[in-house]
């Protein structure tokens, strides 16, 4: 019996064999564990105050360009923003 290519399916083809799929499910990965850590540092009291706690830096921006996002996370002060 000939199969013609048309008809047959590969079905061992995973849903990592495309590399964006894989480098995307990765870096999506390494952010949640980035932002992990570093909330996990800025909420734990022996490290930092409750007063010198700061959301990341983008976070800041972001807060900055939409109020509406700033009772989220770490209570946004208009001093805790570095300016240069």
């Amino acid at each position: 019996m000939i199969f013609s290519k048309e008809k047959t399916k590969n079905t061992t083809k995973s849903f990592f064999t495309s590399k964006w799929k894989r480098y995307s499910l990765y870096g999506f990965i390494g952010s949640a564990v980035w932002h992990y850590i570093y909330y996990t540092i800025e909420f734990n009291e022996n490290i930092r105050k409750p007063e010198e706690r700061r959301d990341m830096t983008y976070i800041q921006w972001l807060k900055k360009q939409f109020p509406a996002l700033r009772q989220y996370g770490i209570p946004y002060r208009e001093n805790s923003v570095e300016k240069k």
